[in-house]
């Protein structure tokens, strides 16, 4: 018999049988499957959809469970059957399902159990979660609570037994599991339990997720204490953490609908020119990053970008002698650098084929611009660019511009099979905090390679320290923004909430979106 006409034939049955369940004899259901036919739970879905509701009694279930036993059908029909329960909203055919699990955990595999214990969370039923979670852990292996220690921390961060889950987090993928645990403590746990699992997830890229925001702002409610706002407010800054658009919304609606209403929130039309609020006018700080912190940084890439961490990774993007070359360079630079120069991006600017003499002279009106717009007065050309500096009109042209602007000017050339993205990275590093690049790379690559942390700083520093450019003669250059992208302020004075509308924008670029929080008493 074909084996499509089994499976349209195990539908009929199924149908008829869960229709006539509560009405007609258990033995009607023994030929439920008597075909060897998976059922998919999109399939099983479709045939609940016309069913109305009811209650399966626990000898239904044995019955089919019996049959189940005896086919090699599907090991997840149950999980499968309370998934799409619960999805169609058919309570009845849920609690059944689960009354008869919860009488007969022994019978039933991991995947069965595990459905039936999110299920009993969304109905609330907390007290046989339990009893039937701690049945699920002593069945499992230590390898197995290993595997599943992510969904065992995500479905007791639902209950008011959360914080039975910090057995689990040490096996736990970072942050997820973190994040599901302050889910957890902002629902049944304190706000200090709230902020002690914030303190153990990393800056920049960790922030909670939307659920939580939602959470801890349903959980204040109308309560005028807002010590516990400011406090949140307060580790946003402290983690350099940027919110949604949907939290930022949250937070929008929760101070515009308090009545009274001491603060009043806006998000729409809002953004950071330089340093000052489009909405209220302040200024807010500017990013600074200290000398020491920044050779930190340089020190690190140098080794993470040149040398490698690992034996395998040894000189990949450079030779033991170009790095040499390099060492020797910048120990004999009398003073740091105030630009590097992205030589190549340069000459990519001409629109015609590379002509020595044009190449010297865009080079040389970028250098006038940067110059005049930026103040800038040591400058250092970076990359595969020996065409242009090895050409005989170059450097005259640059002595000349020198001996006008008071300028002097650098070169590194790099080997044409090395990598030169690392090398202007590293020498504006050096350089110090002052020092800006000039280049249209976003260095993705690079920042991913050296490590998250150190990638996200470095692509803070790139945000208000890398100009890119540009074609149009009116607008040379794209410029780095200035302000701190961080939350910034207190009550007394209001708060500024940086958020991501996933606008289109250089990887490298925070949002210029923000929620402009002030008193009311607040004159602009």
């Amino acid at each position: 018999m074909p084996r499509l006409f089994l499976f349209k034939g195990f539908h009929r049955i199924l149908q008829t049988a869960l229709i006539h369940a509560c009405k007609c004899q258990p033995q009607d259901l023994l030929a439920l499957l008597s075909h060897s036919t998976p059922i998919s739970k999109k399939d099983l879905r479709s045939t609940l959809e016309r069913l109305e509701d009811f209650y399966p009694t626990k000898d239904i279930c044995i019955q089919l469970h019996q049959t189940l036993n005896s086919q090699p059908v599907d090991g997840a029909f149950w999980s499968k059957f309370l998934l799409a329960s619960d999805e169609l909203k058919r309570p009845l055919l849920a609690r059944g399902v689960l009354d008869f699990v919860l009488t007969t955990p022994d019978s039933h595999n991991i995947a069965t159990i595990m459905q039936a214990l999110r299920s009993l969370v969304s109905y609330k039923r907390f007290e046989e979660f339990h009893s039937l979670f701690d049945t699920l852990v002593q069945r499992l292996t230590d390898a197995q609570k290993k595997a599943f220690s992510d969904e065992l921390v995500e479905l007791l961060s639902n209950t008011p037994y959360w914080n039975e889950a910090l057995g689990f987090l040490p096996s736990c993928s970072h942050p997820r599991g973190t994040r599901n645990l302050s889910e957890g403590a902002v629902q049944f746990g304190s706000f200090d339990d709230v902020f002690r699992l914030l303190d153990n997830l990393n800056p920049y890229n960790e922030a909670p997720s939307d659920r939580f925001f939602r959470l801890f702002f349903d959980r204040l409610g109308d309560i005028n204490d807002l010590k516990h706002i400011d406090r949140l407010f307060s580790v946003l800054h402290e983690k350099v953490w940027v919110v949604s658009d949907q939290t930022a919304k949250v937070i929008t609606t929760w101070f515009n609908s308090r009545v009274p209403s001491d603060y009043q929130a806006q998000m729409e039309d809002v953004q950071i020119s330089g340093t000052t609020c489009s909405h209220c006018k302040s200024k807010l700080p500017v990013f600074r990053i200290d000398e020491e912190n920044l050779k930190q940084m340089a020190d690190e890439f140098y080794q993470s970008a040149f040398k490698g961490t690992r034996q395998e990774h040894l000189y990949l993007t450079t030779t033991p002698k170009e790095l040499s070359t390099l060492d020797k360079f910048l120990n004999e630079q009398t003073m740091p650098f105030d630009c590097i120069i992205d030589i190549m991006n340069v000459v990519h600017l001409l629109d015609a084929a590379f002509v020595p003499e044009k190449a010297t002279r865009l080079v040389c009106e970028v250098l006038r611009n940067l110059n005049r717009r930026f103040g800038f007065h040591r400058f250092c050309l970076v990359g595969k660019g020996a065409r242009v500096v090895g050409n005989k009109t170059f450097w005259s042209a640059v002595k000349t511009l020198g001996n006008q602007l008071g300028i002097s000017v650098f070169t590194f050339i790099t080997n044409q099979r090395s990598d030169d993205d690392i090398f202007m990275l590293y020498i504006a590093l050096w350089s110090g905090p002052r020092c800006h690049l000039v280049s249209n790379d976003e260095f993705k690559q690079h920042r991913f390679t050296v490590g998250l942390d150190l990638g996200m700083r470095i692509s803070q520093w790139q945000a208000t320290r890398q100009i890119a450019l540009c074609q149009q003669r009116r607008q040379p250059f794209l410029e780095p923004i200035q302000c701190d992208t961080r939350a910034h302020g207190s009550l007394s004075i209001g708060w500024h909430i940086p958020y991501d509308d996933k606008s289109q924008r250089r990887s490298y670029v925070p949002p210029n979106h923000w929620i402009c929080i002030k008193p009311q008493s607040y004159n602009k």
